[in-house]
C-alpha cells in the first residue's frame, strides 16, 4: 500500500448532463541517447549508449462545453516530473494561448521508467547521480509535452467517455510485503491481494462511437529493465502504449496515428513487474523476507521478471497489460462519464503542517506533524529491483557511527528533526541541504481536476476510499477513483504510517515523515470539499526559482572525427544479403556524437521497403521494438566513434527489399568550428596588430566576425539550435574566411599558416559540408512547409529565432540549388536575393549579373516564363552587350508572345523538354487561360448559374450545396463550403510527413516516373486508415451522385512556389496516369473532385486549355467534372493543368471517381452524341 506522491482529482455527480469537447495527442519527447545518466536507479554508471523504445508524452483535454471549463492530463515516459518543466510547458501554452491553460487545469505525470535519460528535477538530490541538469533533456520533455497538448488542442472535437475496469492478474508483485503486513488487518482484509491487481481505462470516443484513445492506470514499476540496461526505454508500460497504438492505427509508425493509447503511472509504490521474486544471484535461494540480503557468498538479493532476460520479461509484461487494456477497448462497456468539470491547486509548506485527521478509514483520531526532508539508511539499500551500494540493508533502524560522521558533514540532522522522522535511522538531512542549492522539495503542490463521475488521485487504497467518502459526504452520490502518481512534481515516496515503522526502502524514502499520508489525506479532503463547494482558497507559499542555481557536470562533445579516408555514414559491417524472419540484421557505420543534436521527433535509423513502383517506404524506426541501436566511442583524443543498428525481423514482415538508413547532423560537430572561427578572429587580430598597412575591408569584416562570435560563444547551445545560424556560420568560415585569406599579402605567413593548419587538419567546412548545410534548409523546407521569405527572416516553422539571412546570404543559398539543379529552390532563394538586395540598397554585395542571370534560367526551368521573361528583360536592359541574356531575353519573348503563324512549329525551338511532346499551341494556351488572357466571353458567362441543390441525395434535403457552374458542356462546377476548416487541418497535418515528390505517367504504360511537368509533392490517405475521411466520402457521395467505392482515396497535393502540373488528362489515355492493373480491377477514372485546402494569393489556379476556364482555389470549395462521356469514352476537353503558384502555398485533395460501383448511379449510354447525362439535369438548372 506504499503510495506515491500528487493527487490528481476528477470527480463529478452522475447526474450531471454536460456534454464535452475532447482531443488527444501525442509527441517525442526522448532526450539525448548517449553519454547522459538514466534517473531512476541512482547508478552513477547507468549511462545512456542508444535507444531500444522513445519516449513520447500522450494528452488528454476535455472541455465542458457548457462552461467552457479544460481539463488536462499529459502521461510522459520518463521518471516523473519537475515543477519547472510543468512551469515552462504552461508558460509556453500561455504565449499561444492565453490563460486557457493555467498551473491549475494541468497535470503532468511521469510513467516512471528507470530508462530515460534525466537531469531535469532541478533538485540537486535527484539530479546528482545524472552529474546536475542536463539542458538537453529538460528541453525536450518541456517541447515534448507542449507539443502533445497543442496536437490534443487542434484534435478537439465533441466526444464520449467511459470508464471500464478489469483484473491483470500475473503481472505485479509487492516487493516489501513485509512493510504491507503492518498494516491494520481489518484493512488487509478488504483486499485480495497485497497489491491492486485493477487495471482502470478511460476510453474516449468521438459522436459517431470512433475511438479516439485509451488512458489505463495499472499499478507497476516500469522497472523491468534493470539497472545494467544502457538503452532508452518506457519499458513495460511504454511498450503496452505502443502496442495499443498500432493495433489501432495498424498502418502508422510508431509514434504517429490518430489514436492515443497511455499506461499511465498509478499506487505503483511497493508494486514490482518482477515476479519471479527475489533470489540470491548466485545461489538462486530466497533472500530474507524483510532485509532482502542473502547469506555471505550467495551475492546480491535480485527479483526477476518472467523472461530468459530483461528484454523478455518486459516484452511479456507489456502483452499481458496489453492484452488487458485491449479487451476492455473491444469490449466497449463501461460507465459513461457525465458531469461538470472543475480544477483546484494549493502549494502546502509540508514540514509545517501540524493538526489532528479523523481517519474514518481506521476509525480513529490521528495526531500528525510534518517533518523537514530525511533519507533514511534503507534507501541507501535499494529495492530488489536494483539493489543499492555498499553493506546497507533494508529494514533498517539503527544507526551507524561511521555513516553519521559522513551525514553530519553534509547537513546535521537536530535531537527534534530525530524524533519527528521516528523510526527513521537518517542517512541524509536533505532538509537541511541548501548547497550549492536545495536536495530536495518541500513545498508540494497539492491539485484537484474535476472530470465528470470520476476522481483521479494519486494516492493508493487508503487514499481512494477516503475520498469516495468525503464526495458522498458532500453529494450524496457514487462515483470512482482512479489513482494518478508521480505528477507535477517529485517527492519520493508516500508510506502509511504503519510501513513507515518497518523502514523498508519505500518508507525509508517517505521524505516528511511518518505522517506524510496523513498530511495527504487531511489536505486532499480540504481541497475536495472546496472544490466540490467552489469556494476560493488561497494558493499557498510560491515554489522556488532554482533555474539560475543548476550545476552541471556532464562535459560537453568536445569534437568529433572520422578515419581518414572514411566520412561519416561510410557502412563499417554490411548487412548480408539475405535474411528471413526470426534473423536479426546488424549494420555498423561511421558515426558523429548522437548529442550533436537531438533528434527528437526524427530517428537515428530506419528500415525501408522497397516499393512496387521503385520508391522506398519507412517501415520501421529507431522507435520500434523490433530495432535497437548502440553508439560507442572509439577513439576519444581522436573523436572517432561508431553506431551498431540491429533489427530482429518479425513474422509480420514481408518478404521483399529493404534498406537501412542511418541518420545525424547534416554537419557535424558545430560547437568545434565556433572554436576554429575563434582561432581565425585570434589569427587575423595579431596579423592586424603586427602590420601596419591594414586594408579597411579586413577591419569592417573583424568588426562583423567578432560581434558573430561574441553571440555565439555566449549561447552556443541556443545560436547552434536553428539552421539558418548552422548554416551562416559554416558559410562564413568556408566563403568569407577564404575571401579574407585570399586579401592578405605575400608577407603575411602567420595568418596563412594558421589558416592552413585549421584546413589541413579539417577543422573548417568543405564545398561538400557547404552543400550538405544547403540542403538541410531544403530539406527543412520542404518537410515543414516553410516559405523562403519566412525561413530567411528567421520565422521557422511558428517559430523566431534569433537570426536573419542577408541578400548575399539568400544569393550563395540559392546559387547552390542553380548549381545543383534544384531550380525551384534556386527560383525561391534567389528571388529572395533580389528583393532583399533592393531593399537594403547595396547591389554590389551580390553580383547583379549572376543573380538575374540565374535567376531567370531557374524560372524557365520551372515553366514560370513569364517571370524569367521579366527578369532577363531587366538583365538586359542593364548589360545591353550581354549576348546570353539577349539570346534569353528572345527565347522567352518567342514563347510569351508567339506569331499566330508560328503555331505548330516544331517545339524543340523553345529547348522545353515535354516527356510526351505536346504541342506548343496548348502550352501557350495553358498558360494565358493561367494569366487571364483567355476566357469566356461575355455571352457563355451570362449562361452560367449559381445556386442551391437539394434534390441530388437525401443527405442535402435539409441544408443543400451551393453550386456555382463554370462550364456548361462538359459540365464543370464548383461547390462551395464543403470543408470544414478542422477537417482541412487534418488532412493536411497527417499528409505532411508522407509527402514525396509526384510523379506522372512514364513512356511505357503503367511507369511512374518523376517529370520535370509535374512539380509538386503529394501522398495518398485512405478513410480505412483515417476515419475522418470516412464522412468526407459519405459528401462526395451525396454532392457527386456518384460512388466512393472504388476511389482512389484522398492524393493530398502541396505546390509550393513555383508548383505546377502543365495540361494533363486524368483518365487512361497516353497522356493518362492511372496505373494499368487498378483500370483492370477498377476501371477507368469517371470522375474528378478536387477540393481546395488553401487559399492561393496568386497563381495556383485549376485551368481548362480548351475550355478558357480558370478556377482560382478557395480554402473549403470543391472543383468537380466527369472525365468520361457517358459510353465510356474519354472527354479530351476535360484536359487541364494547375497554375504556378506565384504567391503562397497551395494544398489540394485529389479525388479520382472510377467506374466500378457507377453501374447504376451513371448508367452506360451509347449515344454517340454523347449528350444525354441525366444526372447532371438539376445541376444544370433544368
Amino acid at each position: 500500500m506504499n503510495i506515491f506522491f500528487n493527487l490528481i482529482g476528477i470527480l463529478s455527480l452522475l447526474s450531471y448532463g454536460h456534454g464535452y469537447i475532447v482531443g488527444l495527442g501525442r509527441s517525442d519527447c526522448t532526450g539525448p541517447a548517449v553519454e547522459i545518466g538514466f534517473m531512476g536507479y541512482a547508478n552513477i554508471k547507468q549511462h545512456g549508449k542508444g535507444i531500444h523504445l522513445r519516449q513520447f508524452a500522450r494528452t488528454f483535454i476535455v472541455q465542458d462545453q457548457i462552461t467552457n471549463e479544460r481539463v488536462v492530463f499529459v502521461s510522459v515516459d520518463a521518471a516523473m516530473m519537475g515543477h519547472s518543466v510543468k512551469q515552462d510547458v504552461v508558460n509556453k501554452l500561455q504565449n499561444k494561448y492565453g490563460n486557457i491553460y493555467r498551473m491549475d487545469n494541468l497535470v503532468i505525470s511521469g510513467t516512471h521508467t528507470h530508462s530515460a535519460p534525466g537531469g531535469f528535477l532541478t533538485y540537486l538530490m535527484y539530479d546528482m547521480t545524472v552529474l546536475g541538469f542536463v539542458k538537453d533533456t529538460y528541453m525536450a520533455l518541456v517541447n515534448g509535452i507542449y507539443e502533445s497538448i497543442e496536437r490534443a488542442h487542434n484534435n478537439m472535437r465533441y466526444g464520449r467517455i467511459f470508464i471500464s475496469e478489469i483484473d491483470v492478474e500475473d503481472a505485479n508483485i509487492n516487493r516489501s510485503p513485509s512493510a504491507y503486513e503492518n498494516n491494520p488487518k481489518e484493512e488487509r482484509d478488504q483486499y485480495l491481494h497485497n497489491t491492486d491487481k485493477k487495471l482502470v481505462q478511460l476510453r474516449f470516443e468521438d459522436l459517431n462511437s470512433n475511438i479516439m484513445g485509451a488512458f489505463n492506470w495499472f499499478a507497476i514499476h516500469p522497472v523491468s529493465m534493470n539497472n545494467t540496461n544502457r538503452l532508452i526505454s518506457s519499458d513495460n508500460v511504454g511498450y503496452a502504449s505502443i502496442l495499443l497504438e498500432k493495433n489501432v492505427n495498424p498502418n502508422d509508425l510508431v509514434g504517429n496515428g490518430s489514436f492515443v493509447g497511455a499506461f499511465a503511472s498509478t499506487n505503483l509504490g511497493d508494486v514490482s513487474p518482477n515476479i519471479m521474486g527475489p533470489k540470491c544471484e548466485k545461489t538462486g535461494n530466497s533472500c530474507d523476507v524483510l532485509s532482502s540480503k542473502c547469506p555471505k557468498g550467495e551475492g546480491p538479493c535480485f527479483a526477476s521478471g518472467p523472461g530468459q532476460d530483461m528484454f523478455e520479461s518486459t516484452k511479456i509484461i507489456g502483452n499481458r497489460l496489453f492484452d488487458a487494456a485491449s479487451k476492455l477497448l473491444n469490449d466497449r462497456g463501461g460507465k459513461e462519464i457525465v458531469g461538470p468539470i472543475a480544477a483546484i491547486i494549493q502549494n502546502i509548506d509540508m514540514p509545517t503542517q501540524k493538526g489532528q485527521f479523523n481517519n474514518t478509514i481506521l476509525n480513529k483520531i490521528e495526531e500528525y506533524q510534518g517533518c523537514l526532508p530525511a533519507m533514511g539508511y534503507s534507501f541507501a539499500a535499494g529495492t530488489t529491483d536494483g539493489p543499492g551500494l555498499f553493506t546497507f540493508e533494508q529494514g533498517t533502524t539503527t544507526e551507524n557511527p561511521m555513516w553519521n560522521l559522513v551525514r553530519d558533514f553534509l547537513a546535521e540532522p537536530t535531537e527534534e528533526d530525530k524524533l519527528c522522522q521516528g523510526a527513521k535511522p537518517i542517512l541524509l538531512m536533505v532538509g537541511r541541504s541548501n548547497f550549492p542549492y536545495d536536495w530536495v522539495p518541500r513545498i508540494v503542490p497539492t491539485q484537484v481536476l474535476r472530470l465528470g463521475t470520476v476522481i483521479l488521485a494519486v494516492s493508493g487504497r487508503r487514499m481512494r476510499k477516503h475520498l469516495k467518502q468525503v464526495v458522498e459526504s458532500e453529494i450524496g452520490k457514487d462515483f470512482d477513483v482512479i489513482v494518478a502518481g508521480l505528477s507535477n512534481l517529485y517527492t519520493s515516496y508516500i508510506a502509511t504510517p504503519e510501513e513507515f515503522e518497518i523502514q523498508r526502502y519505500e518508507g525509508a524514502s517517505t521524505l516528511f515523515g511518518p505522517h506524510t499520508l496523513t498530511i495527504y489525506l487531511n489536505q486532499y479532503e480540504k481541497l475536495t470539499r472546496s472544490m466540490l463547494r467552489k469556494e476560493r482558497i488561497d494558493p499557498g507559499p510560491n515554489q522556488p526559482d532554482l533555474s539560475e542555481r543548476q550545476i552541471s557536470l556532464n562535459p560537453p562533445v568536445l569534437y568529433d572525427g572520422h578515419p581518414a579516408g572514411r566520412d561519416y555514414g561510410d557502412v563499417i559491417i554490411e548487412p548480408l544479403a539475405l535474411y528471413d524472419r526470426g534473423d536479426e540484421v546488424f549494420v555498423k557505420f561511421i558515426s558523429g556524437n548522437p548529442r550533436n543534436k537531438v533528434l527528437r521527433g526524427e530517428t537515428y535509423f530506419a528500415v525501408e521497403q522497397k516499393q512496387n513502383d521503385g520508391t522506398w517506404k519507412i517501415i520501421l524506426t529507431d522507435a520500434d521494438w523490433d530495432t535497437k541501436f548502440i553508439w560507442k566511442r572509439t577513439n576519444t583524443i581522436l573523436g572517432l566513434s561508431e553506431i551498431s543498428f540491429y533489427w530482429k525481423i518479425s513474422s509480420e514482415v514481408t518478404r521483399g527489399t529493404y534498406r537501412i538508413k542511418h541518420f545525424g547532423c547534416s554537419v557535424h560537430h558545430m560547437e568545434s568550428l565556433v572554436e576554429s572561427e575563434k582561432f581565425l578572429i585570434e589569427t587575423l587580430e595579431y596579423f592586424i596588430d603586427h602590420e601596419e598597412k591594414l586594408i579597411s575591408e579586413l577591419k569592417s569584416k573583424i568588426v562583423k566576425f567578432k560581434a558573430l562570435h561574441k553571440q555565439e560563444n555566449q549561447t552556443t547551445d541556443e545560436y547552434l539550435s536553428n539552421p539558418i545560424n548552422e548554416y551562416l556560420l559554416m558559410k562564413r568560415l568556408y566563403s568569407d574566411w577564404t575571401e579574407v585569406n585570399s586579401q592578405i599579402s605575400f608577407g603575411a605567413e602567420f595568418v596563412q599558416n594558421n589558416y592552413k593548419y585549421l584546413v589541413d587538419n579539417q577543422l573548417l567546412p568543405s564545398a561538400y559540408d557547404i552543400g550538405g548545410a544547403a540542403d538541410a534548409i531544403f530539406r527543412l523546407q520542404d518537410t515543414y512547409s516553410i516559405n523562403t521569405e519566412n525561413f530567411a527572416s528567421g520565422k521557422i516553422d511558428g517559430v523566431e529565432v534569433n537570426a536573419t539571412m542577408t541578400a548575399r546570404d539568400c544569393f550563395d543559398l540559392g546559387y547552390q540549388a542553380y548549381g545543383g539543379k534544384n531550380y525551384q529552390k534556386a527560383s525561391e532563394w534567389l528571388y529572395e536575393s533580389y528583393k532583399r538586395t533592393k531593399l537594403e540598397g547595396r547591389e554590389l554585395t551580390v553580383n547583379w549579373k549572376d543573380l538575374l542571370d540565374a535567376l531567370s534560367n531557374s524560372l524557365f526551368q520551372i515553366g514560370n516564363v513569364e517571370a524569367a521573361y521579366n527578369f532577363a528583360k531587366e538583365l538586359l536592359d542593364k548589360y545591353p552587350d550581354n549576348e546570353k541574356a539577349g539570346v534569353d531575353f528572345k527565347k522567352y519573348e518567342n514563347l510569351l508572345y508567339p506569331n499566330e503563324e508560328n503555331y505548330g512549329s516544331d517545339p524543340q525551338n523553345t529547348e522545353i523538354i515535354d516527356p510526351f511532346d505536346y504541342n506548343e499551341h496548348e502550352f501557350n494556351r495553358y498558360m494565358k487561360v493561367c494569366r487571364g488572357e483567355l476566357t469566356k466571353s461575355a455571352k457563355e458567362q451570362s449562361q452560367l448559374k449559381c445556386f442551391y441543390e437539394f434534390h441530388a441525395s437525401p443527405y442535402l434535403k435539409i441544408g443543400g450545396v451551393k453550386v456555382e457552374q463554370v462550364n456548361i458542356y462538359p459540365p464543370v462546377v464548383i461547390f462551395h463550403d464543403v470543408l470544414f476548416d478542422s477537417e482541412i487541418e487534418l488532412m493536411i497535418n497527417v499528409s505532411k510527413s508522407q509527402l514525396h515528390r509526384s510523379e506522372v505517367v512514364g513512356e511505357s504504360f503503367g511507369e511512374s516516373i518523376v517529370g520535370e511537368y509535374r512539380v509538386s509533392q503529394n501522398t495518398g490517405i485512405h478513410s480505412k486508415e483515417h476515419s475522418f475521411l470516412s464522412k468526407i466520402d459519405k459528401r462526395i457521395e451525396a454532392i457527386t451522385g456518384l460512388s466512393t467505392e472504388s476511389s482512389e482515396g484522398h492524393q493530398v497535393a502541396n505546390y509550393g512556389i513555383g508548383g505546377h502540373y502543365e495540361p494533363h488528362l486524368d483518365f487512361t489515355s497516353k497522356f493518362g496516369d492511372v496505373p494499368l492493373d487498378s483500370w483492370e480491377r477498377d476501371g477507368n477514372r469517371i470522375a474528378t473532385l478536387v477540393f481546395y485546402l488553401t487559399d492561393v494569393l496568386k497563381g495556383g489556379a485549376t485551368a481548362f486549355p480548351y475550355l478558357n476556364v480558370k478556377v482560382s482555389a478557395k480554402k473549403g470549395s470543391a472543383l468537380f467534372w466527369h472525365n468520361l462521356y457517358k459510353d465510356g469514352e474519354g472527354n479530351y476537353l476535360t484536359r487541364h493543368a494547375a497554375c504556378p503558384v506565384l504567391i503562397g502555398n497551395k494544398w489540394s485533395n485529389n479525388v479520382w471517381l472510377r467506374e466500378r460501383g457507377q453501374e447504376f448511379k451513371r448508367p452506360c449510354d451509347l449515344n454517340p452524341d454523347h449528350e444525354s447525362d441525366d444526372v447532371w439535369i438539376s445541376l444544370l438548372g433544368k
